[in-house]
């Protein structure tokens, strides 16, 4: 049986199982479109649910659990 940590170690190289659903949101925008969403992402005094209110008002669902993810550098685009 493998160690538990090698177990992680073979998890960490394994890279994301799914995209980032904020990446493929973002890939549906424009580049004006982008680089706003890019700015409320950084703009610590926008609410997340503000955010995803924004996007479903555009087509673009998302949940808030998504957005705080992709804030906190938590999500599959951030490198392991």
């Amino acid at each position: 049986m493998t160690s538990l940590l090698d177990s992680i170690k073979a998890e960490n190289y394994l890279g994301p199982t799914t995209g980032c659903n904020i990446a493929y949101v973002l890939s549906c925008m424009n580049k004006a479109d982008q680089a706003d969403l890019h700015a409320a992402l950084a703009d610590p005094t926008i609410q997340h649910t503000a955010i995803v209110r924004a996007l479903k008002n555009r087509n673009l669902p998302i949940k808030p659990t998504a957005v705080a993810r992709h804030r906190k550098k938590e999500c599959c685009c951030e490198p392991r």
